[in-house]
């Protein structure tokens, strides 16, 4: 059975070489290494001691020997709590509790044995220093404890980047047309933020040939810790000068455990503006007029636990986002007068001239006239293309209010601006033996925008700003992972 379960894998992991290939390539270290000497009373090394390294929570075992120098080490260890136990004959068995590993990390775990029968134990409860001495690195490492209750806008775990050393949020954070995972923009040490690097589970999220923006954000419950470094990276982060954000996700335990949310915001509790939004005798009532609509919900929830304990697992998280706001602008429209070709009006200060007439540089042109009326066009010199737009215009502007005393800012437009999200992930975690581990994760992200124009179909600018949109998105992200040590 265990050679069938390692043929199986062995054709996922093909699989995802074939479709991943060019992001695995970039695949880099997201687990953590525990490394140490077994001594004797005396302090001479102890050959071919058994050292286990145990995850608490799913109850994985990972075996080694230690060396002629007494020198284990047991690397590619998932992020999580462990107990390291070391046996060697003639002595009592060491345990070392409470192992708090982080990704991409190294603990030193010394090991003193003293003389006695192995069903003997000893055993050290209290946690070993978090001090790091292994890598130089610049870093801040969040674990779940902080991903879930560090207080973030939207439950948007890229702004939690901001807590690493040397970072500071840039002065203008990417919109949503352009960032629909909405990650944070941040710059580290003074950098280009393009020049940032992400990672799920070892896997590149990074948008290449254009701005160089996350791609997919993770849902606040599916990350089980992230790393974020600004300086001094491993020879493999090379190509980067800014941050590196390394995220890791969750996977099933041998308990069952999950996680449900949901938030809303609505201007029903928003205060009005006194200055804009509160003016005694405007709006309907004469009290103002009000908030603008504003509507954005937000929830999901989680759910984990053991296919088969202390062997296979699964997690699974999901989270929507549903939001409406609110938005009004100013635009300028041209008059009727204006429409019919008629600018006497303004025949004084803008004159028009006829680009018919006159030298190519510009000069001897004469002014518009018709029927003897300057700054007048003929209607026969409309260009018919021009008259179908005016009458677009005119269509989607039917029954709304113009300003014909202004010549500018003459129009004021309001509506909706949407943003709805949907993210999913799925993860799957096998232990075929002490030596072989492998695990799969699949995220699919969609969004829909809508910023729509203030015309219409007739276009000009968007109503929350910007350019008008409607845009539909879709991301993928996966990784499949085999390991043998």
């Amino acid at each position: 059975m265990r050679t069938n379960s390692k043929v199986l894998v062995s054709a996922l992991v093909l699989f995802g070489l074939v479709v991943y290939g060019i992001a695995i390539a970039y695949g880099q270290a997201v687990t953590g290494s525990i490394i140490g000497h077994v001594y004797d009373p005396s302090g001479a090394p102890i050959p071919n001691a058994k050292v286990i390294a145990t995850n608490v929570l799913t109850g994985i075992t990972t075996t080694r020997s230690t060396d002629s120098a007494g020198l284990y080490l047991i690397p590619y260890l998932e992020p999580g709590t462990y107990t390291v136990g070391v046996e060697a004959a003639s002595f009592k068995r060491f345990v070392q509790e409470n192992i708090v590993l982080r990704v991409d990390s190294k603990i030193n775990i010394n090991a003193h044995l003293v003389l006695g029968e192995v069903t003997q134990e000893v055993t050290v409860s209290a946690a070993p220093p978090m001090l790091q001495t292994e890598k130089a690195d610049v870093n801040v490492v969040l674990p779940e404890v902080a991903v879930d209750n560090l207080p973030t806008v939207g439950r948007n775990v890229s702004q939690l980047h901001l807590l690493a050393p040397g970072t500071s949020a840039f002065i203008f954070q990417q919109p949503a047309g352009e960032n629909p995972s909405l990650g944070a923009t941040v710059v580290a040490n003074g950098q280009f933020w393009g020049s940032n690097e992400y990672q799920i589970d070892g896997i590149t999220d990074v948008e290449f040939g254009s701005s160089g923006m996350q791609i997919i954000t993770p849902n606040q419950d599916s990350v089980q810790e992230v790393k974020v470094t600004t300086s001094n990276y491993d020879a493999e982060l090379g190509q980067v000068s800014g941050l590196v954000a390394q995220y890791v996700t969750k996977s099933g335990t041998n308990e069952l455990h999950g996680s449900l949310f949901w938030f809303n915001r609505n201007n029903k509790f928003f205060a009005a503006d006194p200055c804009t939004e509160k003016i005694a005798g405007t709006g309907p009532e004469g009290n103002g007029i009000g908030t603008a609509p504003f509507h954005w919900n937000q929830g999901g929830g989680s759910f984990g636990g053991p296919i088969k304990k202390n062997r296979m697992f699964f997690f699974g998280d999901y989270q929507f986002n549903r939001r409406r706001e609110g938005s009004s602008q100013l635009a300028t429209v041209p008059l009727q007068d204006f429409q019919r070709g008629d600018f006497s009006s303004v025949a004084a200060t803008h004159p028009i001239f006829d680009p018919l007439t006159g030298n190519p540089d510009g000069t001897g042109r004469t002014q518009f006239s018709c029927n003897g009326r300057l700054n007048v066009i003929c209607t026969d010199r409309f260009n018919p293309v021009s008259v179908k737009l005016l009458g677009l215009l005119n269509g989607q502007l039917a029954n709304r209010l113009i300003d014909q005393t202004k010549t500018e800012n003459n129009f004021a437009a309001s509506g909706s601006s949407l943003y709805d999200q949907d993210q999913v992930d799925g993860r799957y975690d096998v232990n075929l033996s002490s030596r072989d581990k492998a695990f799969a994760r699949y995220t699919y992200f969609t969004a829909l925008l809508g910023n729509p124009a203030i015309f219409g179909l007739a276009g000009g600018p968007a109503v929350a700003g910007l350019s008008p949109q409607t845009g539909k998105y879709r991301n993928h992200h996966g990784v499949i992972n085999y390991t043998h040590t």
